[in-house]
C-alpha cells in the first residue's frame, strides 16, 4: 500500500496501478484455484461415496437394519438439492442409533470416513492459496522496497 502512494502528485495514476494488480491477482488465482478445487470435489464425492458403501457393508448391523438405513440415505441425497450437503445421520438416528450402540458407531463410522475424504479434498487449493499469498507477499516486499529507495 506505501509504494501505491506517490510523492509527487502521480497519486491517481499510483492507485489505479495499485488496484488493476490486486484485481489482475485476484482474477489470476480463481483462474487458477477454481479447476482446482471443482475437479478435486468430483474425485472426493466419488471416494466419499465408496467410503461410506464400505462401511456400511462392513457395519456390525444385521441386514434388517442395513437396508432401512441404506434406503433412508437414498432418500436422504435425493432430497436435499444439488450442491448442499445432505445430513448422513438422520438416517441412523431415525433407525435406532439413539438406543443401539452399533448403529450408532456405523454413524459415526460413516460421517468420520466421508468428513475425512472432503477434508482431504481442499488440501491441494489451500497449498496453491497459500503459494500466491507467499508470491503475493515477496512482490510487496520487492516493490515496497524499491518504492523507499
Amino acid at each position: 500500500t506505501r509504494a501505491s502512494l506517490a510523492r509527487e502528485g502521480e497519486l491517481a495514476r499510483s492507485a489505479t496501478s495499485s488496484v488493476g494488480f490486486r484485481h489482475l491477482g485476484l482474477v489470476i488465482g480463481l483462474i487458477a484455484i477454481a479447476p482446482l478445487l471443482a475437479s478435486e470435489l468430483d474425485e472426493a464425492e466419488e471416494t466419499a461415496t465408496l467410503n461410506a458403501t464400505a462401511v456400511i457393508l462392513d457395519a456390525q448391523l444385521p441386514l434388517t437394519q442395513k437396508i432401512p438405513i441404506t434406503l433412508d440415505l437414498y432418500r436422504e441425497f435425493q432430497r436435499v438439492p444439488d450442491g448442499e450437503i445432505p445430513d448422513l445421520a438422520r438416517p441412523f438416528d431415525e433407525n435406532g442409533a439413539a438406543d443401539d450402540p452399533d448403529v450408532a458407531i456405523a454413524r459415526d463410522e460413516l460421517l468420520e470416513s466421508v468428513q475425512a475424504v472432503l477434508t482431504r479434498a481442499f488440501r491441494s487449493s489451500f497449498v496453491l492459496s497459500a503459494l500466491f499469498a507467499v508470491l503475493a507477499g515477496i512482490a510487496g516486499f520487492a516493490f515496497g522496497r524499491r518504492a523507499t529507495a
